[in-house]
């Protein structure tokens, strides 16, 4: 069993700026000093003067190609000597308090005049040491419109589980992040589809189609494309035509919103895998980024990157992001720092200071798009289930021991765990054996499980065929004595005597509640030969194995 870090309550911190200026005409903006408030909770306010002219070349080096490290870094010093006035360095002090006792930090910034998302505040700088807030493990920076109250989720408790859409348009890279969708699907068994979960070549008309096909909830919806000016200092997004002329239609900003907004209830988080999908464009531009005006829509968590966004930064993200929400059940925002971490490590890291996150911070601090279950209610755990598995430790060490003892040619090679109907041997052995086998006792993918009527199609394929300590389970609930004991002894027959087996265990569970004798008694039927020895462990009735 994998253990759980202990969670502990989030510091959430906010910086909530407004206009200081009298007009507040967007057209008017001019690259020079601008004023600003920051409104504080107990109702006060502070003002600092932003200088846009020193900013101007920054950003614009920025959003180059290839953006300059040494621009990233006066940028990141600018915004901190602008928040010097406002009483950051109280915040600061708290945030760094916080990430020392191992606490995660939520910083979520209301910014009211548009031009300010134009600044790239994943880059402020922390003083001693001068590393951006987009290198700070445990710090999660979250962008809220103000005004934009969360819509009322369709249902409460939410359903679990939800579909990924995955929509691709343009010369992208679609095989690497459908083969990282499937994969992360695959080994924490959420059911992805490309026939229904794929939409090739998205406009407009055939998301809205694909959004309207399915009722049930989307957890993700992941938008593959690139991105490219809609108009002088705005950018937008490269999809298909809808009237399937093959022409490149770019959608804005605008349209974006109205397409989705009819659906932002029941659409838990959008990934924008494009360039410049959280760049607002250029100070004075009304309509904003995509992502800030699917916020604005209503969607519970939008996910873009601010800057050019390179093909392999972008699958590392897809794969991580989708690997930690998946396979860790992880919130988006530790999601989103380990796919930063993973992008850092690769030489990307402006790749993932790029990436925003767009939320409310009443919805927050620990978003989920994707719902899990805590209990399976009354069917058994799979392996997909195992960080959901928990107890019995000291039985699943046992089996996991004799398993790897048997791929070693030093134990039996046949075993059974018989217990009563509701005892959790299937539980056990599903969740909290299998995904714990190490690659040289077995594994998911060396391991075929036989059903009533189907184990001779099981014994002819996978581990009798397979080399190295591939294992073998049977499963059977078909109350016949008669008929579990002659099918376990031409299974073990096969398993075990067939020339050029490979190593390994092959378990047999057997449901034996339906009898009224005694735990050994109960056992009985299921011996397959003589010199039978009874194990120590017990799971409701009791474990056999063969000498």
């Amino acid at each position: 069993m994998i253990p759980h870090p202990v969670l502990s309550e989030p510091l959430e911190l906010t910086l909530h700026l407004v206009s200081g200026e009298r007009t507040r005409d967007a057209d008017r903006f001019l690259f020079q000093p601008r004023d600003y408030l920051r409104l504080r909770e107990e109702g006060t306010s502070v003002r600092a003067s932003f200088p846009w002219e020193r900013a101007l070349e920054d950003l614009a080096s920025l959003g180059s190609s290839r953006p300059s490290p040494n621009a990233a870094q006066r940028l990141g010093e600018l915004l901190r000597a602008f928040l010097a006035p406002l009483g950051w360095a109280q915040d600061e002090q708290r945030l760094r308090e916080a990430l020392e006792a191992r606490r995660p930090v939520r910083l979520t910034l209301r910014l009211e005049p548009a031009e300010l998302c134009v600044l790239p505040w994943e880059l402020l700088t922390l003083e001693p040491t001068g590393l951006a807030l987009s290198d700070l493990e445990g710090c999660t920076l979250s962008y809220e419109r103000p005004g934009t109250p969360p819509l009322p989720s369709p249902s409460s408790p939410p359903p679990a589980g939800g579909r990924i859409l995955f929509a691709w348009a343009g010369d992208v890279p679609v095989a690497a992040h459908q083969r990282a969708l499937a994969e992360a699907c695959a080994r924490s068994g959420h059911d992805f589809d490309p026939r229904r979960d794929v939409l090739p070549h998205v406009s407009l008309a055939s998301l809205e189609r694909a959004l309207r096909a399915h009722d049930e909830p989307i957890a993700a919806l992941h938008l593959l494309c690139h991105g490219v000016p809609s108009e002088p200092g705005a950018y937008g997004l490269a999809w298909d035509s809808s009237w399937g002329d093959g022409e490149v239609h770019v959608v804005d900003a605008a349209a974006l919103r109205a397409a989705l907004e009819p659906h932002a209830a029941r659409i838990r988080m959008v990934v924008l895998c494009a360039c410049r999908g959280g760049d607002a464009g250029l100070p004075g531009n009304h309509l904003g980024s995509p992502a800030r005006e699917l916020h604005r829509a209503g969607l519970s968590a939008v996910v873009a990157s601010r800057l050019p966004l390179s093909t392999g930064g972008s699958v590392t993200f897809t794969r991580t992001l989708y690997g930690e929400l998946l396979e860790r059940h992880a919130s988006l925002e530790h999601a989103l720092a380990e796919a930063r971490k993973a992008l850092r490590l690769e030489g990307a890291r402006m790749d993932g200071a790029s990436l925003q996150l767009y939320a409310r911070a009443g919805e927050g601090p620990d978003l989920r798009p994707f719902i899990f279950a805590p209990y399976c209610g009354p069917r058994p755990f799979e392996p997909q289930d195992h960080r959901r598995f928990f107890g019995r430790e000291a039985l699943r060490q046992t089996l996991r021991e004799r398993v790897e003892a048997a791929a070693a040619g030093q134990g039996p090679t046949f075993q059974v765990l018989a217990g009563a109907s509701g005892s959790g041997k299937s539980s056990l052995l599903r969740a909290g054996l299998l995904p714990g086998l190490s690659p040289s006792a077995g594994s998911s993918r060396g391991c075929a499980r036989a059903r009533p009527g189907r184990w001779r199609r099981c014994v002819r394929r996978g581990p009798l065929r397979a080399s190295g300590g591939s294992w073998w389970w049977i499963h059977w609930t078909r109350p016949s004595p008669g008929w579990a004991r002659a099918s376990a002894w031409r299974c073990w027959a096969r398993c075990g005597r067939r020339r050029g087996s490979p190593s390994g265990a092959r378990w047999c569970s057997p449901r034996c509640g339906w009898t009224t004798s005694g735990a050994a008694r109960r056992c009985g039927w299921a011996r397959t030969g003589s010199g039978w020895t009874r194990c120590s462990s017990r799971v409701g009735a009791c474990c056999w194995c063969r000498r």
